[in-house]
């Protein structure tokens, strides 16, 4: 018997959020997006910020711990899987026209995620 050591009790919680959490992740994302504008091939680029940068932003803490990281790598997963079908940072850096088009992406996952609820 394998005995696992030192493993975080809230691995055992989820981590991926529900859908109306999610809703309100991508919301305050647009948000970032809007007042720190929108930039491609990294989170961030003189204080401006990818899809993926905006969601850091609003999910991670200052001092970011393994349960954290595990829910940003749960939200991202879900976009890549459920929403883009590709990894939103190819669609973010490679199809993505300009900082309009992500944050109507954002508004309107957050609305579908809405309607689902």
């Amino acid at each position: 018997m394998t005995k696992t050591v030192g493993v975080d009790r809230r691995f055992r919680q989820v981590v991926e959020p529900s859908d109306t959490e999610l809703a309100d992740i991508l919301e305050r994302a647009a948000e970032v997006i809007e007042q720190c504008g929108w930039c491609r091939y990294s989170y961030t680029n003189a204080g401006a910020v990818c899809y993926l940068g905006a969601i850091r932003r609003v999910v991670l803490p200052p001092v970011v711990d393994s349960y954290a990281m595990a829910r940003f790598a749960a939200i991202h997963a879900r976009l890549n899987h459920e929403f883009f079908h590709r990894p939103v940072s190819t669609w973010n850096d490679y199809e993505a026209k300009d900082a309009s088009e992500v944050i109507d992406s954002m508004k309107s996952i957050a609305k579908d995620l809405r309607n689902r609820a």
